[in-house]
């Protein structure tokens, strides 16, 4: 008995994908998606997809005997804000205003005045840095840390970066004056040269100045020119930084970081010789007065996020990213000491 063959049905290539175009396509939202339903590709599900944890906890704790995670912060105190955001720069010549004329007379209204504001917006910037691994030049067995060494690494290199923006901002930014400590003479007083410029941030701003950024340079001329004296400011001088920030007022930071500024030598991550007068307050919000801000987007509840992707069996590519954008937030009473 003669088989019957049931026919072939050819389905052309061109009608197939002509098909599939003509399907609606879903964005993938994530989560719940229908099984034989196509989806357009959703970039987040590849970047969570490379998303790691452990070692994002692990950058998040991680500082080094710099302490550059605390110099950042001393300099360019951190604001939480979303990708898009809106700022006020302290144009505050309003705030201190006053009059004599604020008398009312019978029947008549109190005299009217107006507050203007400077509201800017602004958006963080992504930033970030990826370090590919080949897997031949690495030793498991030996160092199961290797992953978390790299992260390190790669966060003390982008910290350094928002410090070399946060400083070359403020000093740009600020009125400067030459200063000599380390000579023979007996009538400087370092002391006073630092209590004026805090006074003079005043004058221009309506506040002292609350932080002084010393360089390492500029602290051993100060230590410097107090030794060779032999006077009463020789004597007297405050001898640490947190004794002499008590009796001016402020608080004061030395910064000692380097980095490596060319192929064989290694500078100050700050200018050694200067230091700067400015006003700067932890936990602020947008609004709140002060020089400088570092406004930073902590995407996924996070101020950094490390990726760990591997590509192909050789290679391994770990990645550090965040979003920051460094604003001087007002050029009112900035001033700069540069040191010989």
């Amino acid at each position: 008995m003669k088989k019957t063959q049931t026919p072939k049905v050819e389905i052309l290539k061109t009608d197939y994908l002509a098909n599939i175009e003509a399907m609606p396509l879903t964005v993938d939202a994530g989560g719940e998606n229908i099984p034989g339903q196509l989806y357009l590709a959703n970039a987040s599900r590849f970047v969570e997809g490379n998303f790691s944890e452990p070692l994002t906890t692990y950058g998040l704790g991680w500082n080094d005997e710099d302490d550059l995670q605390g110099l950042l912060a001393f300099i360019a105190p951190d604001v939480p804000v979303t990708r898009r955001f809106e700022f006020g720069k302290m144009t505050n010549a309003e705030i201190f205003l006053s009059e004599t004329d604020d008398l009312r007379g019978i029947g008549a209204d109190f005299k009217r005045v107006y507050y203007t504001s400077d509201k800017q917006v602004a958006q963080t910037i992504n930033k970030g840095l990826t370090y590919r691994v080949d897997r031949d030049n690495i030793d498991e067995e030996n160092q199961p840390d290797w992953e978390r060494r790299v992260t390190a690494r790669l966060v003390n290199r982008i910290r350094r970066n928002d410090i070399r923006r946060s400083f070359a901002l403020l000093s740009a930014a600020a009125t400067n004056v030459a200063k000599t400590w380390s000579d023979g003479a007996t009538d400087k007083d370092p002391d006073s040269d630092l209590d004026e410029i805090i006074d003079l941030f005043g004058d221009g701003a309506g506040m002292e100045a609350n932080r002084l950024l010393v360089g390492r340079t500029a602290w051993r001329h100060r230590r410097k020119g107090y030794g060779i004296q032999s006077t009463s400011a020789g004597f007297n001088h405050s001898g640490n930084s947190d004794e002499l920030g008590t009796e001016l007022g402020v608080t004061i930071l030395i910064s000692k970081a380097r980095f490596q500024n060319a192929a064989t030598t290694k500078a100050k991550i700050t200018t050694a010789t200067l230091v700067n007068a400015y006003r700067a307050e932890a936990n602020a919000l947008p609004d709140d007065p002060s020089s400088i801000k570092r406004f930073v987007t902590n995407s996924g509840g996070s101020g950094i996020r490390v990726f760990r992707q591997e590509l192909g069996l050789k290679f391994i590519d770990i990645t550090v990213e965040h979003y920051s954008n460094i604003i001087v937030t007002s050029t009112l009473g900035l001033r700069q000491l540069t040191v010989s």
